[in-house]
């Protein structure tokens, strides 16, 4: 009947405009400013909205302004030979990096620190150990990478290995993730 038409009627003029409607035009880079001149290999790790934390190849742990300008090292407890300090993450506060102490090459875990960004000794994040790691947007909860797994910890590594949650074992294996809301793994 007349509803059945007028419904067909709608139908064929939404397909009318969606295919008569031009494609958005790809996005472009409409510009950019360059912030260092030193000519070094950076990586950069993230921000906390005002400074850049970066990996500067041959310095380290390394910061500096979002507008530009000099790349400071991030002073730290010195180096005994061999450790290499790798920033993983920045906190979402901005307060502290996320830096694990690597002394070789290879799949192993290694000790994780928490590095303030404004001056203040580092401190061992507990016992935990692993390849990288993150805080939540909240602060609280610290998931990192250990072996094939991921575990979540507090913030501090408390409840770290044996006292943690492992979320996910090995890749592709089924994890535990439903223990990550609820307690320990097993």
């Amino acid at each position: 009947g007349f509803f059945g038409g007028l419904a067909a009627v709608v139908v064929l003029a939404a397909i009318l405009v969606y295919w008569l409607t031009p494609p958005l035009p790809p996005p472009t880079v409409s510009g950019y400013t360059q912030l260092t001149h030193d000519a070094v290999n950076k990586a950069l790790i993230g921000t906390d909205g005002s400074r850049l934390y970066l990996h500067e190849f041959g310095v380290g742990p390394a910061q500096m302004s979002v507008n530009g300008g000099n790349v400071a090292p991030i002073p730290h407890r010195a180096s005994s030979p061999g450790v290499v300090w790798t920033v993983a993450s920045v906190s979402p506060d901005g307060s502290k990096l996320l830096v694990v102490e690597s002394k070789g090459i290879g799949d192993t875990a290694w000790p994780l620190w928490a590095w303030p960004t404004l001056g203040g000794s580092p401190f061992r994040l507990a016992d935990i150990e692993g390849r990288g790691g993150g805080w939540s947007p909240d602060g609280q909860k610290l998931a990192y990478v250990s072996g094939n797994s991921l575990y979540l910890a507090n913030a501090d590594g408390a409840d770290g290995p044996g006292g943690g949650c492992r979320c996910t074992t090995g890749p592709g294996a089924p994890g535990q993730e439903a223990a990550c809301n609820s307690g320990p793994a097993g």
